[in-house]
Formats: structure tokens, C-alpha cells, sequence
């Protein structure tokens, strides 16, 4: 699910028990939840919808909140619509950082801009 205009969303996962595939329960993570908590080690998925092999991100169980009824209210979708004040930190940090790249590139370059080595 996404906010119209404020970038945010939540990603709505159906919880079910590991024996019988007995439903549990709706869980959900917001995007800037999963932008902090993940630890983007991709690990083997099943077979994907078009046939092929798919990969797996994954997080850590806690992170994840209960769907209620209240949590689709007005005034708590509207808390949620926006990015954290982490994330927008941490963006502003990374496109410091990538300006601050592309300026030495383009001055090692004799003014010629080229793409900055990925650490």
C-alpha cells in the first residue's frame, strides 16, 4: 500500500503458523521501516510467478506491526505517510556523499563527468 504523495508506504504481510499454514494474523512494515531494519543479505526464494528463481530479503520478526483496524484510521494513515526523520537524515548524508563523488570525478576527469567508483 502507498501514500499518495508524502513517499511512504507499508508493506502487508499475511502471518501464518510454520506446522499447518494456519492464518495468524496481518502484519505490516512501513518503507522506512525496511530501509533501517534490513540487513540486505539476499538469501534463495522459492519459484517466482513467472517460473523463475526469485531472492529473499529478510527482517527481523520484531520489527513488524500488528494490522488493525486502527492502524487504517485517518489520523494513523496520515502519521505514517511520511518518512521518518532518520530517513530523511540518512538520505540527505547519502546524497551529500554522492555529490561530493561525482565533484572529484568530474575534477579528475579534466572537467569530463563520469560515474564514481561504488565502494
Amino acid at each position: 500500500m502507498t501514500f499518495k504523495r508524502r513517499c511512504n508506504g507499508l508493506y502487508i504481510i499475511r502471518e501464518v503458523d510454520e506446522d499447518g499454514r494456519r492464518f495468524l494474523g496481518w502484519k505490516m512494515l512501513s518503507l522506512d521501516a525496511i530501509l533501517m531494519n534490513s540487513n540486505w543479505n539476499l538469501q534463495a526464494g522459492g519459484t517466482g510467478m513467472l517460473g523463475g528463481q526469485t531472492q529473499t530479503v529478510t527482517f527481523p520478526y520484531e520489527i513488524f506491526e500488528d494490522l488493525t483496524v486502527d492502524t487504517l484510521s485517518d489520523d494513523r494513515l496520515h502519521e505514517m505517510s511520511g518518512f521518518s526523520e532518520g530517513i530523511r537524515k540518512k538520505a540527505a548524508e547519502f546524497m551529500g556523499e554522492v555529490e561530493t563523488l561525482f565533484a572529484q570525478s568530474a575534477g579528475q576527469s579534466g572537467g569530463r563527468r563520469r560515474r564514481p567508483a561504488i565502494r
